[in-house]
């Protein structure tokens, strides 16, 4: 019989060490009133981590944050004793800021304890949603997953530049010798607003966040890349580095150095971490600039009103002119192709949207087929067809009577996008609602029965970017908050 080598038990009990963690802190935190749910993130949960915590991550969500609640979570956490994570005797730190700030000098056990309600997890995610995608991937835990909370959207290419955490951000900080922390103000009604402040970096941190930089722009950039939300082993963000940031790869032997170094549990980094991290950012702030510039994107666009979008269903049984093609604006751009709906509507706005410019034809852009439904309201619907509207109501995707589901309507939007996706450069794409309100719903992973709660303006582009074989919609924060709402019951 073999017996378990020193790394396999090595292995157990940095596990069991994590369990007898997580149970800890679940049994401190899950009877204090309003916790919805606590979530275990960031590298120490992981499989590979090393004995020693840097910061143990746990994220708190609460029903609604009040100052309350947020003080009994830090006493909670900050009552248990090192042992926990195999250090008796020394003391837990609370570090419940917002931010890659490390504290503590290995003479505590520092637990970077980050506490939400629903709604500041939600505004959480669509100002950062590279931390909240991490997040997503390491996520063990008491109550509903972060995901199950509040999801992260597949993020387009674009928001590398301009999200919090971006390489923007990055570069402003480490330009400025400092790290942008966030943390609660309390305000006198026991509201609490979040306030940001610059902290200098000090031996430590310069380190730390040069490593955290790098790390994290390349895994990231991956992440949008291949669609998988998976971390990069060294090898790997070394040839991601060779492949996207070429003109400072020759730093990326002394980056890995200190990466290494950090994993010892170092606390002091010489002053060039910060210069390796401000030329591998500026190099990544180029390069990501060239490579979106490359990428082949599709702009969607609703058809201009007509006089009879009046709240009676207008599919395919009517074929209106729009009410006022004057009003339609040409839209500045190269365009490869114009496609367009078959419909009256949908063809007179793309001719005023790329003027000059041929329009292909495409059935397959049609609005969806209401059937026996055209020109009926929604009431009519109810009262003539009340087994279709039942079937809506629990959750079902049953057929417009005679006429289409959303599962139809996204069989052909998919084939036609399978042909968008061969071309090279920009394509603008004239269609309908039904189709609007399904690429977007399937693309930003919406449950399909919340697919009709979507809303889409008349002639309000869509940018989207073509990724391989996926389409990715980017969409400024608020607009993509709003859509996400109709997946999670708001």
């Amino acid at each position: 019989m073999s017996t378990p080598s020193n790394a396999t038990q090595r292995d157990d009990t940095r596990e069991d060490q994590r369990d007898g963690a997580r149970t800890a802190i679940i049994s401190a935190l899950a009877p204090i009133d309003g916790v919805r749910s606590v979530r275990f993130v960031g590298s120490y949960w992981e499989a590979d981590a090393t004995t020693a915590p840097g910061d143990v991550d746990v994220v708190v969500i609460l029903s609604t944050l009040t100052r309350t609640r947020f003080e009994a979570c830090r006493a909670a956490v900050r009552a248990i004793g090192g042992h926990v994570f195999g250090l008796p005797g020394l003391p837990v730190q609370i570090n419940d800021t917002f931010g890659p700030q490390k504290l503590g000098a290995g003479d505590q056990v520092v637990v970077h304890l980050m506490i939400y309600d629903v709604a500041s997890h939600r505004a959480h995610v669509l100002a950062s949603p590279f931390t909240c995608l991490d997040w997503e991937r390491v996520d063990h835990g008491y109550g509903p997953s972060l995901r199950e909370t509040y999801a992260v959207a597949p993020i387009a290419p674009p928001t590398l530049l301009d999200a919090r955490r971006g390489v923007a951000n990055y570069l402003d900080d480490l330009n400025a010798g400092t790290v942008s922390v966030r943390s609660y103000a309390w305000n006198v009604d026991g509201t609490a607003s979040l306030a940001v402040q610059q902290i200098s970096l000090d031996a430590r941190n310069r380190g730390e966040f040069a490593v955290h930089v790098v790390k994290h722009l390349l895994t990231n950039l991956t992440k949008v890349l291949t669609g998988r939300n998976e971390p990069l082993t060294d090898d790997a963000l070394a040839a991601a580095w060779a492949r996207w940031v070429p003109s400072s790869a020759a730093l990326c032997p002394e980056y890995l150095a200190m990466l290494a170094a950090k994993r010892t549990g170092v606390v002091e980094y010489a002053p060039r971490a910060v210069d390796v991290a401000i030329e591998f950012a500026a190099g990544f702030a180029a390069a990501l600039d060239a490579l979106i510039a490359a990428l082949p994107r599709i702009v969607w666009i609703r058809h201009a009103a007509t006089a009879l979008n009046d709240g009676t269903f207008l599919g395919q049984g009517r074929d209106p002119s729009v009410a006022d093609a004057a009003a339609i604006a040409p839209l500045g751009g190269q365009w490869v192709r114009v496609q367009s709906s078959t419909a009256r509507r949908a063809l007179e706005t793309a001719a005023r949207l790329a003027p000059g410019v041929s329009v292909t034809h495409d059935p397959r852009l049609a609005e969806i087929d209401y059937g026996a439904a055209e020109r009926l309201t929604y009431a009519d619907l109810a009262e003539q067809f009340p087994a279709v509207v039942r079937d809506w109501q629990s959750g079902g995707d049953a057929a417009f009577p005679g006429g289409e589901c959303h599962g139809d309507v996204l069989a052909r939007l998919d084939a036609a996008i399978r042909d968008l996706t061969q071309l090279s450069g920009s394509a603008l794409v004239v269609t309908h609602n039904v189709v609007l309100r399904t690429l977007l719903g399937s693309r930003l992973n919406i449950p399909r029965h919340d697919w009709h709660r979507i809303s889409v303006n008349h002639v309000d582009p869509i940018e989207s970017f073509v990724i391989g074989d996926r389409v990715v919609p980017y969409l400024a924060p608020a607009r993509l908050g709003a859509i996400l709402d109709c997946g999670v019951g708001a």
